[in-house]
């Protein structure tokens, strides 16, 4: 691909090392998906009748093979024509040429594991047999000519292909790696970076070799077993990792100048940091700093080259942010490669790409509000300031999960996070943790685990909601590759990956540029606990649903009403709540809302006043649903009493079998229900009664459920619950907003 020439250092170049990257440029999500559509459609353009691609009148397999390389890595796959097209095309041509073969595996292993495997093979053992006795690569039809020819460049897509096809199953000669790791060896220069051939080292040649090292087996370092915390490097390695971090700001202001030459170095360099597990390099975010060079600059546009480097680069922003890594003031990272190794088992088994950032809680670059996990581990005192529990309830408030292990089982961290978490994350209402239940979802989300052996404990108050996890056994060492043990280390993984895709389901990660707003105002912080009168917010929003605050615990399952939303969503005669909120029921809040919702656990103690202001609020139109969260006895027994107070003294109705309760939109029966081992045990094959209270009209102005609806749309059903699940929980929620809003007559009264 050329040299680079030298690097000419100069007072500006000092002086613009201290300058910000990207300066006033706003990258955002939006930016970045039209950048990449707009990739497609000009490569759409181009494609030849028979399904090729090619650049300068030549390299038809090559560049076919890049430009499905490129798609595919974007989330294309057979389904699309361009795709199919170009597959079929790959298929039926073999080319002699390193880079193309290279780029064909690279191209038919992203978008299938086993479905091309022959194709794959013919072009992984035309690499291995193309090999030069110096151990490198040249272009491959060049053998009889130069057959001791070798460059960087060739190699590292030979050792891209190579390591592509092994991951379908097809074994890299031994003697092939070991003469290979010898040809990088013997051409690094003693500044640590590579040339193109000889002389002068340089950024794409580098990071080529870089990752080629990688791909070849070694690591830039390890950790030294029985030590946590303390790495070794790889002294090759870590002289090349050193000449490109201190060559990375000059190279990702710059790239762009370079042409073709710079976003093949881009992209290179994009694999050095993927595969080493680097978030930053030169000190930046290199990614974000390449994608704002990338969009800043759009001299690529017109070469089919370089905008497939573009969108490999960029491709990259479909693996959103599974897991965020608490940077917090102590020991924080002992095992710097757990979560990288964590998120990057979980993507294989899911098949679904996933990514994960570091970040210092409540600063403006460190948002875990992208992903649905954070995790927090360590040694020492964990402290956290006010400005990080601030962002971690706003966090837990939509949804999100934070998951905590003492590193090496460390005692002074797991006592330190037990007590910030209990006392300071809701200083007003204290919780403890506790076992989590046996039949938690979360021992079963991927693997079936045995409890006794993992021993989570949970942060909860009444059911809560399972959303601080303090695991008893750490995982991080065994992630991060310190534990040899096969058992302990089987045990971590699966553990890691119950652990992400319980998190996943209960709350979708964000790609890497999207915009972050929690919902405000939230159920733990709109209405100061001590106040009797409204706060107006609610008159804030068009049809938000109001939680009564009673006094016993009503914040239960915070985050249902979202999942309830997504089934309303789905159906267009259903009503979409805006928000939920709190709201006290003495305050006129409760008349913005066109229904609210009393649930929780102990008695929902109502001042008279409330009692009153309630009757008014049912005689002007407006709706109530009551539920026992868990089946709460106390809740239960006080709501027995609390029905016939809002009626004028009379009895609640029992709902009839045919009411639009059970039928519409959704039939909902006892045969049909999704339900727990406890509803089994308890209700055995019965449908539990729903009593309500009905308006003049003779439509539903109240409805009771006297067992749970809430908990399995918050993600956190236990089987010990007598409750419906998911999907019976939602449809039995919509039929019973449904019916009070289309009056049907006919009382039965107990």
């Amino acid at each position: 691909m050329g040299r680079y020439g030298k690097t000419i250092l100069s007072l500006l170049a000092l002086l613009a090392a201290a300058l910000p990257l990207r300066g006033e440029f706003v990258l955002n999500q939006e930016i970045v998906d039209a950048e990449a559509e707009k990739i497609v459609a000009n490569l759409r353009k181009v494609q030849r009748t028979d399904g090729s691609f090619q650049y300068g009148g030549q390299y038809k397999v090559g560049t076919t093979a890049l430009v499905i390389y490129a798609m595919a890595s974007a989330g294309y796959d057979e389904n699309d024509r361009t795709v199919a097209d170009g597959v079929a095309f790959l298929l039926k041509n073999q080319s002699r040429s390193t880079y193309e073969e290279g780029l064909v595996i690279c191209a038919l292993r992203r978008l299938a594991d086993r479905k091309y495997t022959e194709r794959i093979r013919k072009a992984f053992l035309y690499l291995v047999a193309t090999q030069v006795p110096v151990g490198g690569w040249g272009y491959g039809d060049n053998l009889r000519l130069q057959p001791d020819y070798a460059d960087e460049s060739c190699s590292q897509y030979a050792v891209l292909g190579l390591s592509s096809a092994k991951d379908i199953g097809l074994k890299i000669p031994e003697k092939t790696v070991k003469a290979a790791l010898a040809f990088y060896a013997g051409r690094q220069n003693p500044d640590g970076g590579w040339p193109y051939v000889r002389g002068t080292s340089t950024f794409s040649m580098t990071s080529a070799s870089l990752s080629s090292l990688r791909l070849l087996g070694l690591k830039l370092e390890l950790p030294v077993p029985g030590r946590c915390g303390a790495y070794r490097m790889n002294p090759g390695m870590r002289r090349a990792y050193e000449w490109l971090d201190r060559n990375t700001r000059d190279f990702l202001r710059s790239f762009h100048a370079r042409g073709m030459n710079g976003y093949y170095a881009l992209y290179a360099f994009e694999r050095v940091c993927i595969l080493n597990g680097l978030k930053e390099m030169g000190g930046v975010d290199w990614y974000r700093e390449g994608c704002v060079n990338i969009l800043r600059n759009g001299n690529w546009r017109n070469d089919i080259i370089s905008s497939c480097f573009v969108l490999l680069f960029i491709a990259r922003n479909a693996a959103p942010y599974a897991v965020t890594k608490w940077k917090w003031n102590g020991r924080w990272n002992p095992d710097k490669y757990d979560v990288a190794n964590w998120t990057k088992h979980v993507a294989e088994l899911l098949g679904r790409p996933l990514d994960y950032q570091i970040a210092e809680l409540g600063t403006p670059e460190g948002n875990p509000g992208r992903s649905s996990m954070i995790f927090v581990s360590g040694h020492g005192r964990f402290q956290a300031t006010e400005r990080e529990l601030a962002e971690l309830r706003k966090y837990l408030a939509d949804g999100g999960i934070l998951v905590a292990e003492a590193c090496c089982g460390d005692r002074t961290f797991r006592e330190t996070f037990a007590a910030v978490m209990e006392q300071r994350l809701d200083p007003e209402r204290p919780r403890k943790f506790s076992p989590l239940h046996p039949a938690h979802p979360l021992f079963q989300s991927y693997y079936k685990l045995n409890p006794e052996t993992l021993r989570i404990r949970a942060l909860k108050r009444g059911c809560g909601s399972s959303q601080v996890l303090l695991l008893s056994t750490e995982i991080s060492c065994a992630l991060n590759g310190d534990r040899t043990d096969p058992a302990r280390r089987k045990e971590a993984f699966q553990t890691a990956a119950n652990l992400l895709t319980y998190a996943l389901r209960k709350r979708k990660p964000k790609a890497k540029f999207e915009k972050v707003s929690y919902p405000e105002p939230g159920v733990d912080a709109l209405l100061d606990r001590t106040r009797k009168t409204g706060n107006g917010a609610a008159y804030n929003y068009q049809a938000p649903l109001g939680r009564i605050r009673h006094g016993g615990v009503w914040d239960t399952d915070p985050g249902f009403s979202k999942r309830l939303m997504q089934t309303f969503s789905a159906n267009p005669g259903l009503p979409v709540f805006d928000t939920e909120l709190p709201v006290d029921p003495e305050s006129d809040d409760i008349f913005a809302c066109p229904m609210l919702l009393m649930t929780g656990h102990g008695a929902p103690v109502l001042t008279e006043k409330a009692v009153a202001n309630l009757k008014r609020y049912l005689a002007n139109g407006g709706k109530i649903i009551v539920e026992a969260c868990c089946g709460d006895a106390l809740f239960q027994e006080a709501a027995r009493s609390l029905l016939p107070a809002l009626d004028n003294g009379r009895k609640p109705l029992i709902v009839s079998a045919d009411d639009p309760v059970y039928r519409t939109p959704y039939p909902i029966s006892a045969s049909s229900a999704e339900t727990t081992q406890a509803w089994k045990t308890n209700f055995g094959g019965a449908m539990p009664a729903i009593y309500g209270i009905r308006n003049p009209d003779g439509g539903w102005s109240l409805l009771y459920f006297p067992y749970d609806v809430t908990c399995a749309l918050d993600g956190d059903l236990e089987e010990n619950i007598p409750a419906l699940k998911e999907k019976s929980a939602a449809e039995i929620l919509a039929n019973a907003i449904a019916a009070m809003l289309t009056p049907k007559a006919e009382e039965v009264r107990p």
